[in-house]
């Protein structure tokens, strides 16, 4: 039916009930979407006169970083890898994790700083090649989030 009004209801991670976000109308097929931003776990669903949908549960990713700050240091050298995480997730840690024999294995536990930042210092041997990457577990806010892999391999 066209032109009929759509609700959409909202429940952010956090939050103890559903708020009404969001209204549109029906396309002639019937049809109706809604574009939101979101940066946290959410729960939706949208009712129209009578009819309510099923709620749908939304996971989302925060976007996680990690920078050497060599990639070619000389053996002996200390690389710091640091990084970011966004949405804020200050206060809390994340795990820095070395890849050693084809597992991810935690080497350390970085608490992120108010601005939401970590680093961590790591000596380099001889002719080793590093595969490290950033893992912020799963909480209410996001889902479980990983960085991409960086690679360090000292000369």
């Amino acid at each position: 039916m066209a032109a009929q009004t759509v609700d959409l209801y909202e429940r952010r991670a956090g939050q103890a009930s559903f708020s009404d976000v969001a209204s549109t109308q029906t396309n002639s097929a019937g049809a109706f979407s809604f574009t939101r931003a979101v940066t946290t776990n959410a729960q939706w669903y949208a009712k129209a006169g009578t009819a309510t949908s099923s709620i749908v549960d939304q996971s989302i990713l925060a976007a996680v970083a990690l920078r050497p700050s060599s990639a070619r240091p000389k053996a002996g050298a200390k690389v710091t890898l640091s990084g970011t995480v966004a949405p804020s997730h200050a206060g809390e840690r994340v795990a820095l994790q070395r890849l050693r024999k084809g597992r991810w294995v935690t080497i350390a536990r970085p608490k992120l700083n108010a601005r939401s930042r970590f680093a961590v210092v790591q000596k380099m041997r001889a002719h080793a090649v590093a595969h490290f990457r950033i893992v912020l577990a799963a909480d209410s806010r996001n889902a479980r989030s990983v960085s991409r892999v960086v690679v360090v391999s000292a000369r």
